[in-house]
């Protein structure tokens, strides 16, 4: 026997209303009530928060590296030194996020832009409807707006998140800053001056037997 299934499609826009718009709201249909997902006061995301800082460890959206190329993520396991960092931009389109959101069941502070997620996934595949930092499945239903976010975005300013400024470091004791400029260093060796001496001595060290010389490529870390 066949089956047949008529959907109705919801454009991302539209659905990201619904999304926002209260459960009860008598602008939607009934069956749309179901969307309105659910949203965090400031008070009850900085809970959350405190509630990973509890754990003892340092949660971040990416992995940072030291010169050494050892990973920095933890520094320090003395509760008074424990703090949580994350980042305000979206890990999807690396722009600063208008309505943080992220699932019920992530277990990671981190969020993304709620409307970039379902622009994301308004084409059919495979991988709809994945976290964009965990990668776990999560729909439209068991996404949760994090107040406390939203409001670190308004106190902050749009404006003054970039990709070179974009982390908040959270204390155990609930206060939070915003982080200052990602540093551009070398992997702590010192750049050599184009055509200096220590230029030259590079280019005779990677020089092979065909008389042609080539450089060693230069790995330089962004954090």
């Amino acid at each position: 026997a066949i089956q047949v299934a008529v959907l109705e499609y919801i454009a991302p826009d539209s659905l990201h209303e619904l999304c926002l718009s209260p459960s009860t709201s008598s602008l939607s249909p009934s069956s749309y009530n179901k969307l309105s997902i659910q949203k965090l006061t400031k008070d009850e995301g900085m809970a959350v928060a405190m509630e990973y800082l509890k754990k003892d460890a340092v949660v971040v959206d990416d992995d940072d590296d030291d010169g050494n190329g050892k990973d920095t993520t933890i520094t320090s396991t003395t509760p008074a030194d424990i703090t949580l960092t994350f980042s305000l931009l979206c890990s999807m389109s690396m722009t600063a996020m208008t309505t943080p959101v992220r699932g019920k069941q992530c277990r990671h502070m981190q969020c993304f832009d709620l409307r970039n997620y379902l622009h994301t996934n308004a084409t059919v595949s495979g991988g709809r409807w994945r976290c964009g930092v965990c990668e776990d499945f999560v729909p439209v239903e068991d996404l949760v707006v994090d107040g406390m976010m939203v409001n670190m975005l308004e106190e902050i300013g749009k404006n003054k998140i970039s990709g070179s400024r974009d982390k908040i470091q959270m204390s155990k004791n609930g206060s939070w800053k915003f982080m200052e400029e990602n540093r551009l260093r070398y992997g702590g060796k010192k750049r050599p001056a184009v055509g200096g001496e220590d230029d030259e001595d590079s280019l005779k060290k990677t020089k092979p037997t065909n008389g042609v010389a080539r450089q060693e490529s230069e790995v330089i870390e962004l954090i």
